[in-house]
């Protein structure tokens, strides 16, 4: 027998479980590698949520599914050729710990790096981790969090995972599975805690922008077919009021270290446009049939032409700043899915509203054009499995169609001067 492979203690976790490395999906040479990736260019856009775990010896130590989840995630982002090996044992070990007695924090924290990064499987890890966070009762630090050091942990990874749930929840079209927890205390009562860093006002701030973006769903996108309710302007005004209040409160207060600032304001300011855009975008929609008797300008065209504005400076924000445009392979899922909601957005309004003088559709078609080559860039050298792939893919089908009907257009318009020329003409001779 070749003891060489057999699993060692210093390959066990604290509950004597293998991980991984220990059972040869990956070499520990390879492990550390992606661990670096991760924990240098991926974790702060999940908060830091390794926190004290600064090295793959930690990791390995307190959970074989945090490990599991760091390799894989980092193996995606590095064009690793054991991304698929370590994909299929997070997947089988994931789907074992669900069922486990001895589930931690940490094992929550690997369902979010999973879930934020993972796109064909992040609906489903999210709701594993929202049910391990209420098992383990970790929203029950709240009250304790300003002096207690476990207590404001739990209490940050509790709101990490409402985070991660609020996002995925409103991109793909749900309801949040965590609890509104705002009425029993508010998330700005973390940064009182005596352990509160700079990237707790951010994850303060998401999570209260967040809960903007929920009241949206709740009102108008449980059914998006549906017609607009009555009362859906004042609705939307103090929805919209609420957006603005929260971008000039947290605007000066997002800087973080030297390191993050940068994109953290960056992030903000996309984020901002985009809930800007999943409210406003309503103004494209009908009215209910008792509010039919009004305007349809004075209904939509103020919603129309702000959702316009913001899906618009989203495409600029990405297309001008190269610095965005160089994190777009480490961009979560929901950044993907903010920027495919808002180009399938500018596809159908560029289709559906060919005369309205508000909308540039040659200028809203450049830029389609120009975001295809900007991620044609990017994606050149990632996984094909990375969620930014489908994007790309998805858009070059769109803007191809877009570019057919505007050929098509283009040729109807012509056909059309060609048969008034003749008719003019056969007017003339007579």
């Amino acid at each position: 027998m070749d003891l060489d492979i057999l699993p060692t203690t210093q390959h066990l976790s604290a509950e004597g479980e293998p991980d991984l490395i220990a059972d040869g999906v990956i070499t520990l040479q390879d492990a550390e590698g992606v661990f670096t990736s991760y924990r240098q260019c991926l974790d702060r856009f999940l908060y830091n949520i390794l926190e004290e775990h600064d090295s793959l010896t930690s990791i390995r130590k307190s959970s074989p599914l945090l490990t599991a989840a760091v390799c894989v995630v980092g193996a995606l982002h590095t064009f690793s050729p054991q991304y698929q090996a370590c994909y299929e044992h997070f997947v089988q070990l994931a789907s074992v710990r669900l069922f486990s007695k001895k589930n931690t924090p940490d094992d929550i924290r690997a369902l979010c790096i999973a879930a934020f990064w993972l796109g064909d499987i992040s609906s489903s890890l999210i709701g594993a981790a929202v049910r391990l966070a209420s098992e383990l009762g970790i929203h029950r630090h709240i009250q304790n969090a300003r002096h207690q050091r476990d207590c404001y942990r739990n209490t940050r990874l509790f709101y990490l995972v409402c985070v991660c749930d609020s996002q995925l929840s409103i991109t793909r079209g749900r309801p949040p599975l965590a609890w509104d927890f705002g009425s029993i205390i508010s998330p700005k009562e973390l940064l009182q805690s005596e352990y509160a860093t700079k990237l707790d006002e951010s994850l303060v701030s998401q999570l209260e922008l967040w809960s903007i973006s929920t009241q949206i769903f709740d009102r108008f996108y449980l059914d998006p077919d549906d017609d607009l309710p009555n009362g859906w302007i004042p609705l939307t005004h103090r929805l919209r009021t609420a957006i603005e209040t929260w971008k000039v409160e947290w605007d000066d207060k997002l800087l973080v270290n030297e390191i993050e600032a940068g994109f953290a304001s960056k992030a903000t300011h996309l984020q901002y446009y985009f809930t800007r855009l999943y409210l406003c975008s309503v103004g494209f929609r009908r009215p209910a049939i008792s509010q039919s008797n009004h305007p349809r300008s004075e209904l939509g065209l103020e919603f129309a032409a702000a959702a316009m504005h913001s899906a618009v400076s989203i495409l600029q924000v990405i297309l001008t700043d190269k610095e965005i445009q160089s994190y777009l392979c480490e961009l979560p899922v929901y950044f993907n899915d903010m920027i495919a909601f808002t180009i399938g957005f500018l596809c159908e309004v560029t289709t559906k509203y060919l005369a309205n003088t508000w909308i540039d559709n040659a200028e809203i078609n450049a830029e389609l054009d120009e975001l295809v080559h900007a991620f044609h860039n990017s994606t050149a050298i990632m996984q094909p499995k990375h969620p930014l792939a489908g994007v790309l893919s998805s858009m070059r089908h769109l803007v191809g169609r877009l570019q057919t009907l505007r050929q098509a257009r283009e040729t109807g318009h012509s056909h059309h001067q060609q048969m008034l020329s003749q008719i003019h003409a056969f007017q003339h001779s007579n």
